[in-house]
């Protein structure tokens, strides 16, 4: 493995790893799981330049948080990073990938779904599109598990948000989303663009990987 749980946050493992690359180096942000809680998680930092060799930077956030992931390009010079202090998604601002400041709720929990009025966090990194920069997301209701919806982010300014889907692009419907380990989830941190296409690859039921796709001339806003 490229990581393992080898350090004390990540005794109970690293998870939900998110990937960036800026310049010439790739970022990942992923989910250090200690497991003396249930809240004993922070958002850590590891660094790469060929996607084999990885390097820890440390925890980046020392506070129950996870859902991060940097956004793909700096922002006037300054790196971003998406997070989730429960139960809205959080962006923030750094110089150096130690210190972030800025910390501000740019989605919240639409109260009146039927499938995210618990919590949402982001997928995978945002996709840059002519509109803008299109986010997948996650959302949590009782009813209907995780599913997973879009939103759309202004270019020069991903804090924006310009537009977000009121139904879910993909929910729990095939036997294998429905049940497994965690029933009811369909859950992404990433996905590839091919062409015209998309591939979001997601987890189904927290037992097995999917992947579905969406051709791009399909996004759109109201």
């Amino acid at each position: 493995p490229i990581l393992s749980n080898d350090t004390e946050q990540e005794a109970r493992g690293p998870e939900d790893p998110r990937i960036v690359k800026i310049d010439d180096i790739f970022y990942m942000m992923y989910t250090g799981y200690k497991g003396r809680s249930l809240k004993d998680y922070r958002i850590c930092l590891a660094t790469s330049k060929n996607l084999i060799d990885w390097k820890r930077q440390g925890i980046v956030l020392d506070e129950p948080n996870k859902d991060a992931s940097l956004f793909p390009e700096k922002v006037k010079g300054k790196y971003v990073m998406f997070h989730r202090r429960e139960p809205d998604i959080w962006i923030a601002y750094s110089s150096d990938l130690k210190t972030w400041y800025n910390h501000k709720i740019i989605m919240k929990p639409l109260p009146d779904s039927v499938w995210e009025y618990n919590k949402i966090g982001i997928a995978g990194p945002p996709i840059k599109t002519e509109q803008g920069w299109f986010l997948i997301y996650h959302g949590t209701s009782k009813e209907k598990g995780y599913c997973l919806g879009a939103a759309l982010l202004d270019l020069d300014n991903p804090s924006q948000v310009l537009a977000r889907q009121i139904e879910p692009i993909l929910e729990p419907q095939l036997d294998w989303e429905v049940n497994g380990y965690i029933p009811k989830v369909v859950f992404s941190c990433g996905q590839a663009e091919m062409g015209d296409r998309i591939l979001v690859y997601y987890g189904g039921a927290d037992t097995v990987i999917g992947v579905a796709e969406l051709d791009k001339k399909y996004i759109k806003f109201d």
